[in-house]
């Protein structure tokens, strides 16, 4: 299972990260940047398959 941490590590590092539009501007902050605020996060999985190469790429630094 996916923690909240890995979710908001991922979502600000990901390049294909775009806010849901129930978002507004003062609920976009850094806390909220996350997977599954991300349009692309459908069923409990990124459905741009970026999740697992982003959080690798976060695993080697």
């Amino acid at each position: 299972m996916v923690s909240r941490q890995q979710l908001q590590s991922v979502g600000r590092n990901c390049p294909g990260y775009a806010p849901i539009e129930t978002m507004t501007n003062l609920e976009e902050n850094e806390e909220n940047v996350r997977c599954d605020t991300c349009i692309h996060w459908v069923n409990g999985r990124c459905d741009i398959d970026l999740f697992d190469e982003v959080l690798e790429s976060l695993d080697q630094t």
